[in-house]
């Protein structure tokens, strides 16, 4: 005989279908600005876009490119955008420290093992197959990174003195990404930081060699290097904004469905290519960027980051992170939604 589902049971096969979706919602969708600068790491966006997740919350997700991270806390300083993905740099930390009530309230590119698309790499003519051999004989070297202020760097100065390597013993030079690839092609630098799509770009035709994925290098437990923030009106608005966080984890989960679980690996691949305009064969062969399904955020990575900053003379003095983070709408996201499962 069948048992008819009990009522509790019901509630949650509802949940599932529609967990957030306000009765108002579906007559009208809230605009709802974001902004970025536009990379694979956008992922968990496109693909809340693409599967419809905004939409289910009542939410126009409007997508903007900014092209960096001053330029990114300004527009959430200001109310210009609602959410913007960030990078860790030390205007984060400064903004706290100046009252500003921008919130990170989640994780828009972390690094976990096998998922890390920021390394560590040498001019392929210098590469000759021991990776402990090649970093040690980094000493002396040039080595670029497209900044000072980034959580970049910092891997590089952790991958380096993890090989008894003083930053103070190479020679740093700061320039684009792009500039950095053509740099290794003419011999200006010996090696430096290439993120994706130009990682895949300069080892695929021969320019580099990758060293590292700097995972041993960065602080315990898949620490988030760029991080989703809320504006502190935004944040304010608490209905809508854990719509917003619901619909965007449903996006990073259907990723890492992809491509940890091989669900819709392809026609994600097809959503990142489209948005980002990357040929769709380097994103098949690229390395995976981390995003993490739950968002959580590590405040101890966080604060490793600022003493860094504080350390290189970035930022004068450490402020207090915990006020700086709001846990809040990642939690609630789980709730509803339940912890992800990587089987």
């Amino acid at each position: 005989m069948n048992r008819l589902p009990t009522r509790r049971e019901m509630l949650a096969a509802t949940l599932i279908a529609t967990p957030f979706l306000p009765a108002k919602a579906a007559q009208s969708l809230q605009a709802i600005k974001f902004a970025s600068v536009n990379a694979v790491s956008d992922a968990g966006i496109f693909l809340a876009d693409d599967l419809g997740f905004f939409k289910d919350a009542g939410i126009d997700c409007d997508s903007n490119i900014i092209a960096n991270a001053p330029g990114l806390i300004t527009a959430v300083i200001t109310g210009e955008v609602d959410v913007a993905g960030v990078a860790i740099t030390p205007g984060l930390f400064a903004a706290s420290q100046r009252g500003i009530g921008l919130r990170i309230v989640g994780d828009k590119q972390s690094i976990r093992p096998g998922f890390s698309n920021t390394r560590l790499v040498i001019r392929a003519g210098e590469f000759h197959g021991d990776k402990h051999a090649a970093i040690a004989g980094l000493r002396g070297k040039a080595l670029g990174v497209t900044s000072y202020s980034s959580t970049a760097f910092y891997l590089m100065a952790k991958t380096l003195a993890q090989n008894n390597i003083k930053l103070d013993t190479v020679r740093t030079v700061e320039m684009s990404y792009p500039n950095i690839v053509l740099a290794l092609s003419n011999n200006a630098i010996d090696g430096g930081m290439l993120l994706e799509p130009y990682l895949s770009q300069a080892i695929q035709s021969g320019v580099a060699a990758e060293l590292s994925d700097c995972v041993d290098a960065a602080p315990p437990d898949n620490p988030s290097i760029v991080a989703i923030v809320y504006s502190e009106r935004f944040a304010a608005k608490q209905e809508l904004a854990e719509r917003w966080m619901i619909a965007y984890m449903r996006g990073v989960r259907a990723y890492n469905d992809a491509y940890v679980k091989n669900i819709e690996k392809e026609k994600t691949i097809d959503s990142i290519a489209r948005h980002t305009h990357i040929d769709r064969g380097l994103i098949t062969r690229s390395f995976p960027v981390g995003l993490d399904p739950n968002q959580k955020i590590d405040l101890a990575a966080l604060q490793e980051f600022q003493n860094f900053f504080v350390e290189i003379g970035l930022l004068r003095k450490p402020s207090d992170i915990a006020r700086l983070i709001d846990t809040s709408f990642a939690s609630n996201a789980v709730r509803v939604l339940g912890p992800y499962s990587w089987q």
